[in-house]
């Protein structure tokens, strides 16, 4: 098949101009250190400025009349901390086969669930999640959230791509609000 050289220099161009956008917004762009868990099949992240530590899933009590997405509570260095399901705050489904032992993945894989201790202000609270992943140095800026928000609150602050896949931010103090509700 033969291009058109017209086409190929337009196209040139247009790559060029993508190549020269990017770079500006690299440089604009404020550094972003986020710390990216697995939940899901999703990849999604949290500024490492909320995260206290990140644990082996623990002992947890559980808490009656607690909303659905609270697991329960568990002690971290002396203090009692609320773990929250982030898969069901999210309003992810379930894996499809869920007589499968706990730890491993629908693929077979061993997760490694952990609980990601935050803070917002004074609050404390652990997201239990499937696996952490490794901190991130973003510039890119974010692209608007997709999806549904979770119980009316828009909890994702927006994605970027990374590689093939997409990284979801949490908004942190979104998250802690509707915890409170």
């Amino acid at each position: 098949m033969t291009i058109d050289p017209n086409i190929g220099t337009l196209l040139g161009e247009i790559n060029r101009r993508r190549s020269e956008e990017q770079s500006a917004a690299t440089e604009t762009a404020p550094l972003r250190r986020v710390l990216g868990m697995q939940v899901g099949g999703e990849l999604y992240g949290t500024g490492i400025e909320y995260i206290n530590e990140i644990i082996k899933l623990p002992p947890i009590t559980f808490v009656p009349g607690a909303p659905a997405y609270i697991l329960g509570v568990t002690g971290v260095r002396g203090q009692i901390v609320p773990v929250v399901n982030l898969r069901a705050m999210l309003n992810l489904s379930d894996p499809p086969d869920s007589r499968r032992p706990p730890g491993t993945t629908p693929l077979g894989a061993q997760a490694k669930p952990r609980v990601v201790v935050i803070h917002h202000k004074e609050r404390v609270a652990g997201l239990l999640v499937d696996a952490v992943t490794e901190v991130y140095d973003l510039r890119l800026p974010l692209e608007a959230p997709l999806g549904a928000t979770s119980r009316g609150l828009q909890i994702k602050e927006g994605q970027v791509p990374l590689g093939d896949r997409m990284l979801i931010l949490l908004h942190i103090p979104t998250l802690f609000s509707q915890m409170e509700s």
